[in-house]
């Protein structure tokens, strides 16, 4: 991936998530022109500030590296926002639920 659609990326999941790029890099502790640096190939992404975009976005770092292909849609993304805030309990009672929906449909 080159610089561009890595910014592209966080771009859209910054959308996803309604939140501003220069409120995202505040929240990183990056540079304010960071984000235009990248794209204007000025610098290169360093891992520890895509790993700090990556934490206030609330994803794993791979996820910037995810192809077309493998791209979410906004509700999956959701989906999986708010599985990130569940306890284990909660987790294990949805996948109680979806193996429930699968033998019903059986």
């Amino acid at each position: 991936m080159n610089n561009i659609e890595i910014v592209n990326k966080i771009k859209m999941i910054c959308g996803l998530q309604h939140l501003k790029i220069s409120a995202l890099l505040k929240k990183a502790g990056l540079s304010p022109n960071v984000i235009d640096d990248w794209k204007n190939n000025k610098t290169e992404p360093s891992f520890p500030a895509l790993f700090h975009i990556c934490e206030v976005l609330n994803i794993q770092i791979e996820e910037l590296y995810t192809t077309d292909e493998l791209r979410l849609t906004e509700s999956q993304l959701s989906i999986l926002k708010e599985w990130k805030t569940l306890e284990i309990k909660e987790k294990q009672a949805i996948w109680e639920y979806i193996d429930a929906l699968k033998s019903d449909h059986k």
